[in-house]
């Protein structure tokens, strides 16, 4: 539901952290919409592909994209230091609206 909300209003939308997290959720015949990035901060996943979509690390993503991104951030050990660099890297503070975090 999440999804289709923001890729119907052509709203880009970023998958952080390519985790086993990530995994369970794209496993639930959830298909990735066009517009949807995945992050890692972890230089090693970067070019990797999943479900067909490639991993970047955050330098490669463009300004205007993060500006204006919904964040899914699949680590709740991480989200604080994630929204944290999200906002000293790029200059953007976002709000609840602007990102959920989902951990399983």
């Amino acid at each position: 539901e999440v999804l289709n909300k923001f890729s119907s209003n052509n709203r880009p939308v970023i998958f952080w952290g390519a985790n086993d997290n990530l995994i369970r959720f794209m496993g639930s015949d959830i298909s990735m919409p066009q517009n949807a990035f995945i992050i890692d901060s972890d230089p090693a996943k970067k070019s990797f592909l999943f479900n067909m979509t490639r991993i970047y690390v955050p330098d490669q993503i463009e300004q205007e994209t993060i500006n204006r991104a919904f964040f899914i951030i699949f680590t709740r050990l991480h989200s604080r230091a994630i929204l944290d660099s999200i906002r000293t890297r790029f200059g953007k503070t976002l709000t609840d609206e602007d990102f959920l975090v989902l951990d399983t």
